[in-house]
């Protein structure tokens, strides 16, 4: 089908140069879905719904009858404080997405987290592994229009000129 579609809409819009338009509207829908996700899991973190407090009989099971997740998850419901640090990494870098100024360390702050997301998830044998890998490429393609300056300022030690932030919208209203 994906097939079909992109050969109709080949030949349908053969004298268009470039999609910047749609890519921009693909950038902000990404942009959103990201900071939407790392909110809803920092309220589940803080109000402990995600890793609720181990349970006497979660706790009275002998450590080689546990399965990886179930090691995991003890751990996270036993460290509230953890859950909290990790919520807030999740909530600050996802609110630095919104504003066009705080997007690139908003980005790099959601790198860090979910990486250490993603790796807990491949570690402990979680089912939701390709989700957090999906939440982590599309933080590297929110970070994707960044990428010279990014490399310019921490590996080749190069002074980075300033974005020039181009308004979405030709209405200033509508921005």
């Amino acid at each position: 089908l994906s097939l079909i579609i992109t050969i109709i809409w080949t030949l349908l819009d053969r004298k268009r140069l470039n999609y910047s338009r749609l890519f921009e509207y693909l950038y902000v829908y990404v942009k959103y879905v990201v900071c939407l996700t790392m909110i809803t899991y920092r309220t589940r973190k803080i109000i402990q719904s995600q890793f609720p407090a181990p349970w006497l009989e979660r706790l009275l099971e002998p450590y080689g009858d546990s399965s990886p997740i179930a090691i995991l998850w003890t751990f996270m419901g036993a460290s509230y404080p953890y859950n909290v640090f990790t919520g807030f990494g999740e909530m600050i870098g996802g609110l630095l997405l919104i504003f066009k100024r705080t997007r690139v360390l908003g980005g790099l702050i959601l790198v860090a987290v979910l990486t250490n997301v993603a790796m807990l998830n491949f570690s402990y044998d979680v089912p939701v592994k390709l989700y957090s890998m999906h939440l982590l490429l599309m933080t590297f393609f929110i970070l994707l229009p960044d990428f010279r300056r990014l490399l310019n300022f921490f590996f080749v030690n190069k002074s980075v000129e300033s974005e020039i932030y181009q308004p979405f919208f030709t209405r200033p209203k509508l921005n």
